[in-house]
């Protein structure tokens, strides 16, 4: 299960949900796909756009606000713009498993469309029942 870091302020009750709704979209993703280690997510860190963009600058050398990173790196950590969120850009399972994948060593900018592939199967069958 995802360690959930809060990095804005949300409600108890919204926090708990969201920690339950990644939980589940996690166990979805390890049943659905072959992951060798069931305890890799790490870090899942809720954060904002100005610090999602400070984070991509830093590391990435992008100056731009991003929807989701992922960093490998020692402990496996998923940063989620939960601004996009709370704009219903996205919903943070979508992000979740795009960061998951990420984390399990898919690339959509090197690959020929393999992550997107996935990316969209896993969104199919998981978040049909997600509510």
């Amino acid at each position: 299960m995802p360690l959930i870091f809060w990095d804005i302020k949300e409600r108890p009750e919204t926090r708990k949900k969201i920690a339950q709704r990644l939980k589940n979209v996690e166990r979805e993703v390890n049943k659905l796909i072959s992951v060798a280690n069931k305890d890799s997510t790490g870090k899942v860190i809720l954060t904002d756009s100005k610090n999602i963009r400070r984070i991509n600058k830093t590391y990435r050398k992008i100056d731009r606000e991003t929807d989701v990173l992922s960093f490998t790196e020692d402990l496996n950590e998923i940063y989620i713009n939960y601004d996009w969120i709370k704009k219903d850009k996205r919903s943070v399972e979508e992000l979740f498993i795009h960061g998951y994948l990420h984390l399990m060593g898919y690339d959509h900018e090197n690959d020929k469309g393999e992550m997107e592939k996935l990316e969209n199967k896993l969104r199919k069958n998981i978040l049909k029942n997600a509510g």
